[in-house]
């Protein structure tokens, strides 16, 4: 394989809304990503602010990028299960974000291509 397409399968994988994921990719990438925002808010962001509190704002982007990746995951979770992105707003729900995203861990994808690939 060459190094242009693994780069654009990386990319499309974290930051892409097309297409769709299982759930074992799916859960490995979520784990991943809490691994990640686990370590960089307990160990960066008080580092980084004791060094200096403005150093500390360097820290929201990346943030914001690994919540776009969790959003990301999802709305390809919800597109395996041949259902629209829409439903990812329920995550923001309290509750029922949590009661959802179990669901989309539980519920197998469609068999064989759907209207999302």
């Amino acid at each position: 394989m060459n190094y242009y397409f693994e780069q654009r399968k990386f990319t499309r994988f974290w930051f892409g809304f097309s297409g769709r994921i299982s759930r074992w990719p799916f859960l490995l990438g979520f784990l991943g990503l809490l691994v990640a925002f686990g370590f960089f808010t307990v160990v960066m962001i008080p580092i980084m602010h004791s060094i200096s509190p403005i150093l500390m704002l360097l820290t929201y982007p990346f943030l914001a990028i690994l919540i776009w990746s969790a959003f990301t995951l999802k709305i390809k979770r919800w597109h395996d299960m041949d259902r629209s992105g829409f439903h990812v707003l329920l995550s923001l729900i309290p509750v029922i974000g949590a009661i959802f995203f179990f669901i989309i861990l539980i519920i197998p994808g469609t068999f064989g291509k759907n209207r999302y690939g």
